[in-house]
């Protein structure tokens, strides 16, 4: 996020400003995230304030392993096996399984 001013006029006592937030969609399920705005004023003290980014996915509750080849035979000498781990979606997930 990039730096942003708050101006707070001659006899106001509170001001604005506005910065932009860009989520990023993604398929993982991390949990809501915070975020904190602070920042600094000459001789005063600066209360921070939060912000909560909503996950949309829900998170994973197993991983299911499989293997490629699934068979080696004895004598096939050296082999490269493939491991994949994938997670599995909690029902009512929007992910792709």
């Amino acid at each position: 996020m990039s730096d942003f001013t708050v101006t707070i006029g001659a006899n106001a006592t509170s001001g604005t400003g506005t910065f932009t937030l860009t989520p990023t969609q993604d398929v993982l399920g991390e949990g809501d995230e915070s975020i904190t705005v602070g920042g600094t004023a000459t001789g005063l003290t600066v209360t921070a304030a939060s912000l909560t980014l909503t996950d949309d996915e829900t998170a994973s509750t197993a991983v299911t392993l499989s293997v490629n080849p699934a068979s080696v035979g004895e004598a096939d000498g050296a082999t490269a096996v493939v491991v994949t781990a994938a997670l599995t979606a909690r029902r009512g997930d929007r992910r792709r399984r």
